[in-house]
């Protein structure tokens, strides 16, 4: 699972080289039930956190947005299937994640950099919905 991450961090540098103002939102992969893809999860995110910048490249941990209180159980009623068995989230587990990102995003368009008209979280948001 380490390409994951050496992928992620190959786009970066690329985008750090060719784009340097471009402004990214590294978000980290989800909790799985599965004891054992937590733990590499995990390293992978802890990898992909220290990529981000402070100033165009942020790093957004939905980790504890998908996880119970209790260590190593997943919110069931955020995922596809039962147990976080799968990746993906349902629809309840992409709204929780529209909340959390929403600000961070906002904050990130509020940038010097020059904007298209359509430059916003909610017509992103919007247009990202549709095609998934």
């Amino acid at each position: 699972m380490g390409y994951f991450a050496r992928d992620i961090e190959a786009v970066v540098k690329l985008l750090r080289e060719k784009l340097p103002e471009t402004k990214s939102l590294l978000v980290s992969l989800l909790p799985r039930q599965n004891d054992y893809f937590c733990h590499p999860i995990k390293n992978i995110n802890s990898r992909i956190a220290k990529l981000a910048d402070g100033r165009n490249i942020k790093f957004l941990n939905l980790w504890g947005v998908f996880m119970q209180q209790e260590p190593g159980t997943v919110k069931d009623e955020l995922y596809v299937e039962k147990h976080g068995e799968t990746p993906h989230p349902n629809d309840k587990g992409y709204d929780a994640m529209a909340e959390v990102m929403r600000p961070v995003i906002q904050e990130m368009l509020k940038s010097e950099s020059p904007r298209c008209e359509h430059d916003s979280f909610e017509h992103s948001w919007r247009y990202s919905s549709v095609y998934p």
